[in-house]
């Protein structure tokens, strides 16, 4: 299911080829630069806590012998970079999001107005509406949804990576504990994507119930809306409400 959820998704990535290779390329850098900020603020509280005024520290990419205060302002500058990074990272899956939702669009209004008439016939009454906005809405946020993830998994990598170069026994620890996460939360995310594909059902109906409201307003109008038909919308109303 997931590598199927994945080829569904690759498409909506083909247009953001660099942001996705500069989304990669960034995740390491501030996976690094983490690593050795942790690094370093565990090195100068130690320090401190020794009333030491110099200390060594390793900054997995090098050992730095400096000043405490130098270590801090080294600290200082690795934390602005780290936010800084936090800040690309927040934008290009946006980015690639809007993206992936102007070309879906384009593409379901090419396909609905070029398509035959015997394919527009048989489309129901908010049917393409409820395409067009919340489905393609849905779509926009499992593309920022996949990014971020490989934004944390190459993150992940990184500082494991970091943690085998500055000690063995945690990097082990937290392997296994990553692990043992990893197996709990199985069920609960296919849970999670039973219940989305039946939301993106229900929002369907939904759509539909909402468009023919509107289409029988002369009717109920006139006759006034009876209780079995408000009952049938109230219905549609608890489908997509049940959590």
């Amino acid at each position: 299911e997931t590598r199927a959820a994945w080829r569904r998704l690759v498409p909506f990535f083909r247009s953001s080829r660099k942001k996705t290779i500069l989304l990669a390329v960034v995740s390491v850098v501030a996976g690094v630069v983490e690593a050795a900020l942790l690094a370093l603020v565990a090195v100068v509280a130690t320090a401190l806590s020794r009333g030491e005024s110099a200390v060594t520290a390793d900054l997995v990419v090098g050992e730095l012998h400096a000043d405490v205060p130098v270590m801090l302002g080294i600290g200082v500058g690795l934390a602005l970079f780290r936010a800084g990074a936090q800040i690309v990272l927040a934008y290009l899956p946006a980015s690639m999001s809007a993206q992936a939702m102007a070309d879906l669009r384009r593409e379901l209004f090419d396909a609905f107005t070029l398509g035959a008439w015997s394919v527009k016939a048989s489309e129901r009454d908010g049917q393409f509406q409820s395409l067009m906005n919340a489905h393609i809405t849905s779509t926009a946020q499992a593309v920022i949804t996949v990014a971020s993830g490989v934004t944390a998994v190459i993150m992940f990598g990184t500082l494991l990576a970091s943690a085998f170069v500055l000690s063995l026994p945690a990097a082990v620890v937290l392997t296994a504990a990553s692990v043992i996460l990893f197996l709990a939360l199985r069920p609960l995310a296919r849970r999670l994507r039973r219940h989305a594909k039946a939301l993106s059902a229900e929002n369907i109906e939904y759509s539909k119930g909402v468009q023919e409201v509107v289409l029988m307003a002369e009717e109920t109008q006139v006759f006034g809306a009876s209780q079995s038909y408000r009952d049938a919308f109230y219905a549609l109303v608890a489908e997509v409400r049940i959590p």
